[in-house]
């Protein structure tokens, strides 16, 4: 039976006089939700949810930690991929708030971009086309003149 005729069925079936045209139909219901549940388990199974949380906290170091998965954070990641974003756009968004001062709290109210202000979608686009100030590029977490003035010293 196709969804057509479901419903034309349905809409026509007079339940206590019919019961098992009403139970035939009932069946073909619990069977067409079987299938929608399974189609949403195999398409939400392909989104890497918690590697964007994962990626999150190890990028964004500076900010507030992400720890749990809630269903509002899970339909925000959807909705990033379902506009075609992927793992590497989250990636490089992270990376852009972790080096532009403004989102980590370098403005006048001391205000920091958290996880879930990021993975809104519109808030997502503008970090992405770097909209918050020019983003720093990553610098190295040792000294590098004093590095270079050990090196030299190595020769003399």
């Amino acid at each position: 039976m196709d969804m057509e005729t479901f419903v034309r069925e349905c809409k026509s079936c007079d339940v206590s006089a019919d019961t098992e045209k009403a139970s035939e139909l009932l069946a073909f219901a619990a069977q067409l939700g079987e299938a929608i549940l399974s189609a949403r388990e195999k398409r939400d199974g392909k989104i890497p949810y918690d590697r964007v949380i994962d990626l999150y906290n190890e990028i964004c170091v500076s900010l507030p930690k992400a720890c749990k998965l809630s269903p509002e954070r899970k339909r925000r990641i959807k909705a990033l991929f379902d506009r075609k974003f992927t793992i590497e756009d989250l990636e490089k968004a992270f990376r852009t708030v972790q080096n532009t001062p403004f989102l980590r709290g370098e403005n006048e109210r001391g205000w920091r971009a958290a996880f879930d202000w990021i993975i809104k979608p519109a808030n997502f686009l503008k970090v992405l086309e770097n909209n918050y100030g020019s983003a720093e590029k990553s610098k190295p977490s040792y000294d590098t003149d004093a590095l270079w003035e050990h090196a030299m010293k190595q020769y003399d």
